[in-house]
């Protein structure tokens, strides 16, 4: 836009008389003048809203109310001459005025009167032209979101933002849609920008393998509805020499044919002709045609497709653009004009080669301002190898990997200075210099731009951007703060190892890992590495994450299969594991801040304090390393169930010191503990919790996770049978390798040895390490019953991080621990004591009575009262909670049955029939369901002690019992006494009393009368 007349006015959909609006546009301006961005106003009134720009280098915002009355906010971010903006301006229904630069927001509250617009006015205000670009200029009646506001920042196109309320927006795509036209131009040079792959074709006329000294006439028919000029012109010649363009201006509503003559100077010769149409308007019928002198061959298809859209981040619509080549040496592409000449340009592209195959195809072409080829980025086929050939000669080539399917290419030359890169995935594959000077490019051709006659098959291209800076692959935002979502995980591979490509790419597909957060690097295969060859590795992912803008996102690193695990620093004894070496930048352990032995808190990227989550998945084998993400796969969709073959053995004991002793204490603490019970899990502990005693398990079985101390070395046969999931090994061992290999033929080691014998996840040190640093069960635990991560269970329960511990399994597996059981809270002397947010027991189903021991028991032949609520599969309370009295019997807590719905309350009448007392007990549900054994009738017969009159074993689906009774000669009162399966007893409420004179039958006289 030139700063004396150039301008772009829209109208509006509808006018607008009440705010909110917002402005949206870049912009990149020439100098430093009163200039005006973007803007809307009225056709006859005086309403007004804008932004614009100050000499002094700041940007403001500005309002006139349909009185007239103006006010302006001058406190808005900078701007720079000749550098690319993002400017927005935010009006809501408020006083709030808003401006934004590049995402930097300044707010201001500004009072007006009333406002109409109807109009939207890109570059100028009567007088205040800018000099400079404008692209993307959009207008809603909406107050966007922050959110929204910086995705248009960062790239994303405005119709995925917020399409429904916009109401001016130049058709960035109107060349496809309205005109049918063969390529697109940006109006937004030099600014990373999306562009819609696959709405339309570049179709490219081929001429196959040309006769020496044979002039080839090819020619176009085109049907016109105005004036039009277009050209053809020959754009490449493997050799020999092609003829001169031949251009045509046909007048409207006339069918013309547009011709161009080839001639080869050698037999070999392979000439592509592509069709331009520089002015006017075609209808969309025009065909193009080909007139050769040997038969015509197919080329390539290039269309927008769902099947080729890159799954991380598709387009709206969700498609990509699909590349279908079939035999022959014609190509099709789509274009992108950059508006001027770049003299630095980064183009990325994201790419699947499918099933392409039998020869090369140029990817992506760069020409100039004269249409003269830049650089040409040529695909091999059959060696997967990529060929980026600059126009003065140079080349860089890399083969790109056979696991991975989707490949980000980026290119980027700078013209100026004399450089040229190719960056593969995120990392650097090679660099040039020279005099570059003549490789500034204005035009970009993608598709199958030019392919070999033998060239068919299918590719994807998606996600293409350019820019004047780095792009770097598609990074997805996480959805959530914590370490359970993919996005926040970054997966590093060996891509030395094939099989090490293979594992990273099954392992994305299983978890959903996005492809950026997929790091491969040219590593040792060996297992323990140097200390350069370690800081080689720690500088590129700690590269990496920086430059692809990860390393705020990222909370998790994990090395998978064929990383080397360990390093030999040399001369200080220790072989240290990368992992727990990965923790943290510091080259000394740190406290963990998350780390308490009590309820922990969960990782996010906020409370961290530089720690990073990290983990291990390797073998001996590639199928050693699938196993332990496909016994993850398991435990996530099944769970622990019941927990019955889940069993959790603590061995808690070691040597008594002041260095072991509070680790035994809290272990043991830990056992006897609500927050253990809440697993719902067995326990089985090395011995009685006697901190004197060091006792270790010889065999364990039907085991879901250990944890304790014990030897340095597993004894053979230690790990039994089990009928459940293995979930979890830990072995405390303070003063030897629990871990020193995982690629072992022979499983001699913690790690190995519990691998073997099934486990999803093992956790081993690599060296000694301090009793300080010994991980913690509470938290771990704890973290694991929240639908924690194992990575962030094994996270918070270590209190050093560093020491040469280390994860070694799926660090996203989730362990469904099981939920139905019962909470038991008391005892109590009366209910209003209970507080049902804190259970004194957390039980299983299967152990309601027997745990109810220790401080819980009233004292012997007393009963206390206890609230109970039973939790289903789900971890929902069933009905409630229910009132209980249990008693002490011999030092054991017995639950008495259920109590009956009849008797409740003392004095309860006695119906008399028949000449007999009919006393009844009824319960709400069959009594098999309420722990009823055997029921008792007790009599207090005229004051005396209270006698068993009558003892009777219920069916199980009996619901009521009557026990009907002579007719005492003195006064009595009953109760019921009902045993319980499990030797408890409860008793009801007496009855009321029944007296000899309530009893005394009633005579009645019948007396004749005669008349």
């Amino acid at each position: 836009m030139r700063a004396s007349s150039d301008q772009l006015t829209l109208g509006l959909t509808s006018t607008i008389t009440a705010l909110p609006v917002t402005m949206s546009v870049w912009m990149r301006t020439n100098q430093s003048l009163h200039q005006t961005v973007i803007r809307l106003s009225h056709t006859t009134g005086s309403g007004m809203v804008q932004v614009f720009l100050h000499p002094t280098g700041s940007t403001r915002l500005q309002v006139r109310d349909d009185a007239g009355t103006t006010t302006t906010f001058s406190g808005g971010p900078g701007y720079s001459v000749g550098v690319w903006h993002h400017i927005v301006g935010r009006f809501t229904g408020g006083s709030a005025r808003e401006i934004f630069v590049n995402g930097e927001k300044r707010v201001h509250s500004l009072s007006h009167g009333a406002i109409t617009l109807n109009q939207a006015h890109v570059g100028f205000d009567t007088n205040q032209y800018l000099d400079g670009l404008i692209a993307e200029p959009c207008f809603w009646d909406v107050g966007l979101t922050d959110e929204q506001i910086g995705s248009l920042y960062r790239g994303v196109p405005y119709w995925q933002v917020e399409h429904r309320q916009i109401i001016a927006a130049p058709d960035m795509h109107g060349l496809y849609d309205r005109y049918q036209s063969k390529h697109w131009t940006s109006n937004n040079p030099g600014v990373a920008e999306p562009i819609r792959l696959g709405r339309g074709t570049h179709r490219l006329i081929s001429v196959p393998q040309l006769t020496a000294g044979v002039t080839v006439d090819v020619s176009s028919s085109i049907s016109t509805t105005s004036g039009v000029s277009a050209v053809l012109s020959p754009l490449r010649g493997v050799s020999g020499t092609v003829a001169a363009t031949s251009s045509l201006a046909a007048t409207a509503n006339a069918t013309r044919n547009l011709s161009l003559s080839v001639a080869a100077s050698t037999a070999t010769t392979v000439v592509v002709g592509e069709l331009r149409w520089l002015s006017g308007t075609f209808d969309g019928t025009s065909t193009t045609s080909a007139v050769l002198t040997t038969s015509s061959l197919t080329g390539s298809v290039v269309s927008q497709s769902v099947v080729a859209a890159f799954p991380d981040q598709p387009v709206p619509g969700g498609s990509g653009l699909l590349v279908t080549m079939g035999v022959g040496s014609g190509g099709d592409h789509i274009e992108h004009d950059c508006g001027v000449e770049l003299s630095i340009l980064h183009t990325r592209v994201l790419f699947n080669p499918v099933d392409a195959n039998s020869g090369t195809v140029a990817l992506l072409v760069g020409l100039d301002l004269g249409s003269i080829e830049t650089f040409r980025a040529i695909y091999d086929t059959d060696t997967r190898v990529l060929d980026l050939k600059l126009a003065t000669g140079e080349s860089i080539t890399h083969t790109l990997l056979a696991g991975l399917p989707w490949h980000c290419i980026e290119i980027r030359i700078d013209s100026n200075n004399g450089q040229a890169e190719l960056w593969i995935n995120g990392e650097s594959a090679g660099t040039l210099t020279g005099s570059f000077g003549a490789l500034a490019t204005r035009r970009l051709r993608l598709g199958a731009v030019f392919k070999d006659i033998s060239t068919n098959g299918q590719l994807y291209l998606d996600e293409w951007l350019t820019a004047v800076d780095y792009i770097g692959p598609v990074v997805v935002d996480p959805v959530s703060p914590h370490a359970n979502d993919p996005a926040r995980w970054l997966v590093l591979f060996n891509t030395s190892e094939a099989d090490s490509v293979t594992w990273a790419e099954g392992y994305r597909q299983a978890r959903g890992i996005p492809f950026a957060n997929l790091l491969g690097l040219n590593l040792s295969t060996a297992e323990t590495i140097d200390t350069t060859q370690w800081l080689s590795l720690f500088n590129a992912i700690e590269s990496y994450l920086t430059r692809n803008r990860l390393a705020d996102s990222v909370l998790g690193l994990l090395l998978g299969y064929r990383v080397p695990g360990y390093v030999d620093f040399g001369g200080s004894g220790l072989i240290d594991s990368v992992p727990a070496l990965l923790h943290h930048t510091s080259t000394t352990p740190l406290s963990n801040p998350l780390s308490v032995d009590g309820t922990p808190t969960r990782p996010t990227k906020n409370n961290l304090s530089g720690f990073r989550l990290t983990a291990r998945i390797d073998g001996l084998t590639l199928a050693d390393a699938d196993a332990l993400v496909s016994r993850a796969d398991t435990i996530i969709s099944s769970g622990l169930g019941d927990g019955a073959s889940s069993t959790v053995w603590l061995d808690p004991y070691t040597t008594p010191g002041p260095g072991t002793d509070p680790h035994i204490v809290s272990m043991s603490q830990w056992a006897g503990s609500v927050d253990r019970m809440r697993t719902r899990l067995p326990l089985q502990l090395s011995a009685a919790t006697d901190p004197q005693q060091e006792v270790q398990f010889g065999q364990i079985q039907d085991d879901g996770f250990f944890w304790g101390w014990s030897e340095a070395a597993p004894s053979t046969g230690f790990f039994g049978t089990t009928g459940g999931d293995r979930v979890f090994c830990f072995q405390l061992h303070t003063i030897s390798a629990t871990a020193p290999t995982l690629r072992s033929g022979s499983a001699n080691n913690w790690a190995g040895a519990a691998i073997v014998s099934g486990y999803a996840s093992v956790a081993g040190s690599s060296r000694p390490y301090s009793v300080s640093a010994v991980p913690l069960v509470r938290p771990f635990f704890e973290g694991l019953r929240q639908g924690w991560t194992l990575g962030e269970a094994w996270f918070v329960a270590n209190p050093v991080p560093g020491e040469g511990l280390f994860l070694v399994g799926d660090p996203l597996m989730t362990v469904k621990l099981p939920q139905a059981g019962w909470d038991i809270f008391g005892p109590f002397a009366r209910l209003e004591e209970a507080d049902p947010s804190m259970p004194s027991l957390a039980l299983r189903e299967d152990e309601l009575s027997a745990s109810m021991t220790g401080q819980l028991l009233p004292i012997v032949s007393d009963e206390a009262v206890y609230l109970i609520r039973h939790v289903d599969q789900s971890g929902r309370s069933e009905a409630g909670t229910r009132v209980v009295r249990v008693q002490n019997v011999t030092g054991q807590a017995m639950l008495p049955p259920l109590a009956p719905v009849w008797p409740d309350v003392a004095g309860w009448r006695v119906p008399i029939e028949d000449g007999l007392t009919r006393p009844s007990v009824a319960w709400e549900r069959a009594v098999d369901t309420n722990r009823v054994q055997t029921v008792d009738l007790e009599g207090e017969i005229d004051g005396g002690p209270a006698q068993v009159l009558q003892s009777i074993t219920p069916m199980q689906d009996d619901r009521s019992i009557e026990l009907p009774q002579g007719l005492p000669g003195q006064s009595v009162r009953y109760r019921w006494v009902i045993h319980s399966t499990e030797g408890a007893s409860m008793r009801t409420p007496w009855s009321e009393m029944i007296t000899p004179a309530v009893l005394s039958p009633v005579s009645l006289q019948f007396i004749e009368v005669s008349h």
